[in-house]
């Protein structure tokens, strides 16, 4: 298992993983809906278009020749970013979701982005003690939308 940049040719293997993680319905994915692989390739050029401006990094876990896992930062004030990460039910618990992250805080740090934040959904007790692990502390629950919003501060 490596981790890399996201490329532009991975777009069929991260949607493929995308569709298998929301069908496991665990509120990890913030799609209320699976879009379209249309839909999909649009916010996939979003993606590629923000790492392109430098609002945006993005790192892939590969293994066996297909992606297993994918955590971005993308940058939503001056100095700030919002994580979404996800990995393979299957790829879980073997240090690649905190491989993935540590990269992807790496390279934020190098653009600029002091303060990130994990937006994660209440019920996902998992994904809540990992980042919590991470060093992410809990600032608010968000009313009404049944997520906890954590929030580092990157020294």
């Amino acid at each position: 298992m490596y981790i890399r940049k996201l490329q532009e040719d991975d777009f069929r293997q991260v949607f493929g993983m995308v569709s298998r993680i929301h069908d496991e319905g665990i509120g990890a994915i913030y799609f209320t809906e699976m879009p379209s692989e249309g839909e999909f390739a649009v916010l996939f050029q979003i993606k590629m278009d923000n790492i392109r401006r430098g609002d945006q990094a993005d790192f892939v876990a590969i293994a066996e020749g297909r992606v297993i896992g994918e955590c971005e930062i993308v940058r939503i004030r001056e100095q700030g970013g919002v994580i979404g990460i996800i990995v393979e039910n299957g790829s879980r618990d073997r240090g690649i979701g905190k491989g993935l992250l540590l990269a992807a805080i790496e390279e934020a740090k190098r653009m600029g982005m002091l303060n990130i934040t994990a937006e994660v959904a209440e019920e996902n007790v998992k994904a809540v003690g990992f980042f919590v692990k991470m060093g992410f502390v809990q600032v608010v629950t968000a009313a009404g939308r049944g997520r906890r919003i954590m929030h580092m501060r990157i020294a």
